[in-house]
This record gives C-alpha cells, structure tokens and sequence, in this order.
C-alpha cells in the first residue's frame, strides 16, 4: 500500500512540474501579446496571440486552441460544492484572463436553478 501511495505522490509532484513549467512557457508567452490582446467577443474569448510561423511557439501554437467549458452552480447547500465552483471558475477566469468586473458578469450567467 505504501508503495502506490509513494508512486502517487512521485506522479503528482511530476505533474505539478510540468503544469507549473506550461504555466511559466504562457506567461512568458504572454509577454510577447499584441497590444490588443483581449478580444470583445463575449466571456470565452481568450488572449490574442500574435500570428507568427514559429513551430516551436509552445504556448502560442498550442494553448490559443483549447477551449474550456465554465462549470456551472445549481444552489445547492453544500458548502463544499460551493467552494469546489469558485474554485473552477477561479481557474477559468486565470485562463482566459478576465478583468474583475467581466468576472462577475460571466459568473451570474453561470447560477442556475
């Protein structure tokens, strides 16, 4: 049992390097933006990246691409659930980089029920 656990543990910190590292390769990225780098087309749109040829652009040729779906929150009275969704909408708005203000609008289209 001890030696899953261990084995656990190595995998986690290994994925915890490598998200941290893919975290670095987009600030880095980040830096690089045009000056309009936040477009106006509603809540899911992302950073503008520059349109440039390079290959080896981690963050700019593959992260500009993914989509992430914004979980909603149907009042339930759980306070777990509820910390659990601020949370993933934390996450989501550290993605897509959204002022406070968007934020808050974004997040009231997300209550349901």
């Amino acid at each position: 049992m001890e030696s899953a656990l261990d084995n656990l543990t190595k995998l986690i910190e290994k994925l915890t390097t490598q998200m941290n590292n893919m975290e670095q390769d987009l600030r880095n990225t980040r830096g690089r933006e045009t000056t309009d780098n936040v477009s106006d087309n509603g809540p899911h749109a992302g950073p503008r990246y520059p349109k440039n040829n390079d290959q080896n652009d981690f963050a700019g040729a593959n992260f500009k691409n993914i989509k992430l779906k914004a979980p909603t929150f149907d009042g339930q009275l759980d306070p777990q659930i509820f910390l659990d969704w601020i949370s993933d909408m934390d996450h989501y708005f550290d993605w897509y980089d959204m002022s406070d203000e968007r934020r808050v609008r974004f997040a009231k289209t997300k209550l349901v029920g």
